[in-house]
């Protein structure tokens, strides 16, 4: 039997993929869903109440269309612009991927998420109320663990693994960034912190790439893409700022506005020979170097 959650979850899933439907279709694929185990009907007040679970919970808003009597999600276009709304709602649709063909759970992949991802609530409350957290962090690059304190700024999720984001007691005044699956423990302290006012996490990241964060100044950054590499980057941007400058037989170069560190050449490196740096001349000879060094291992 599902339970409410599930119910909510089907329910905001299935308007969501359908756009709009009447309360008929949508009991109709209820009584077809393998999560009605018992066959129960999806009564017209069952209905109301979960819509307004679904409100209040997700801050989705599921409206009728009087003309129609069609239902669909008010405030659509919002959410599938807002980011945190955009990742609530793919995480209830792979929710619900899972539960409603649990016979197909053998020819389903998902992707490990490292753990990590129990912390986060934790975080999120103490940056609601300006506390410290203190946290026990085995870095990799140190033998030992070490336990110290921190002023939660923010968390990102990047390449699915949850970061937090913050100036710790180690470095006073400088921002540090610590991914979640290194924790050994954490807890929030007494002690509170003033949040910066001014402060803002988007634009704080709005010129960076990945989780290593740089206080250099962005630069513009040209790629030259060949073969299927040209049509991997339109349909995915590597980064916000990316524009296609240039169109060519068989390439294309593409421009960005960025602060070029180490997980943007990570991302290069990744495309192997269907991309080249052209500009600036020092992304290109770090690109070079690194290369060479590659190299060297197969020699």
């Amino acid at each position: 039997m599902a339970s409410m959650i599930e119910k909510q979850n089907w329910i905001l899933e299935t308007i969501r993929r359908n756009k709009r439907l009447t309360l008929k279709e949508i009991a109709s694929k209820w009584s077809d869903s393998s999560l009605n185990s018992t066959q129960q009907p999806l009564s017209y007040r069952t209905f109301n109440r979960q819509v307004n679970a679904i409100r209040n919970f997700y801050g989705v808003t599921i409206k009728c269309d009087k003309r129609t009597n069609e239902y669909y999600i008010e405030n659509s276009a919002e959410a599938e612009g807002g980011e945190i709304q955009n990742w609530l709602l793919d995480a209830i649709a792979t929710g619900n991927l899972a539960r409603e063909y649990q016979s197909m759970n053998h020819r389903i992949i998902y992707e490990h998420v490292p753990s990590g991802h129990d912390y986060v609530n934790m975080i999120v409350a103490a940056m609601q109320t300006s506390n410290i957290i203190e946290m026990k962090y085995q870095s990799y690059w140190e033998a030992e663990a070490r336990t110290f304190t921190i002023e939660p700024y923010f968390v990102k999720m990047y390449k699915q693994r949850w970061y937090l984001i913050g100036i710790p007691s180690t470095h006073p005044g400088k921002i540090r960034c610590y991914g979640l699956d290194r924790v050994q423990d954490m807890k929030i302290l007494e002690d509170k912190f003033k949040f910066p006012e001014e402060f803002n996490a988007k634009d704080y990241c709005y010129n960076s790439y990945g989780i290593f964060l740089s206080e250099d100044r962005p630069q513009i950054v040209r790629l030259k893409a060949t073969g299927n590499q040209q049509a991997f980057l339109r349909s995915l941007p590597l980064h916000h700022s990316q524009k296609e400058v240039e169109t060519g037989v068989d390439y294309a170069i593409f421009e960005y506005y960025l602060s070029p560190q180490y997980d943007f050449v990570k991302e290069l490196l990744s495309r192997e020979a269907t991309i080249e740096v052209l500009e600036p001349d020092s992304l290109r000879q770090q690109m070079k170097e690194t290369i060479e060094n590659m190299l060297n291992n197969y020699r």
